[in-house]
């Protein structure tokens, strides 16, 4: 399946779970987080998830947004910023909680860019 149209079909179901509130203990600033990010929380597996896109993207799993900040040694809540996509090469489309958006972040030079107010627009 492509990215763009998993995320589409995330973003008309109305699904929820404990993922949320797993993800809310370890962010606190999640009372501020936007439709997209909670749907795509929502829907975050044991394991990652892969597409089928000229690009590489996949789906983090639930256990590594959990532990990211550890295992990217990135201080995520610090900066405000939540992964939830790796693109490849360091980046990640990360959810902004500052902007309330999406951003695109390298983790290796900690340098944020391409923000977006949806994540559908990472993929036009």
């Amino acid at each position: 399946m492509k990215i763009k149209s998993f995320l589409k079909s995330v973003l008309e179901k109305q699904e929820v779970n404990d993922n949320f509130k797993q993800v809310e203990n370890k962010f606190i600033p999640l009372k501020i987080i936007n439709h997209e990010a909670k749907k795509l929380i929502y829907v975050l597996n044991a394991d990652p998830l892969f597409f089928d896109d000229d690009m590489f993207y996949r789906l983090l799993s639930l256990q590594e947004v959990l532990d990211c900040e550890s295992d990217m040694n990135v201080p995520f809540r610090r900066i405000g910023l939540m992964p939830l996509i790796d693109c490849g090469d360091n980046d990640f489309i990360c959810y902004d909680f500052r902007n309330h958006g999406w951003c695109k972040f390298n983790i290796a030079e900690e340098f944020k860019y391409s923000a977006k107010r949806s994540i559908l627009d990472f993929f036009d």
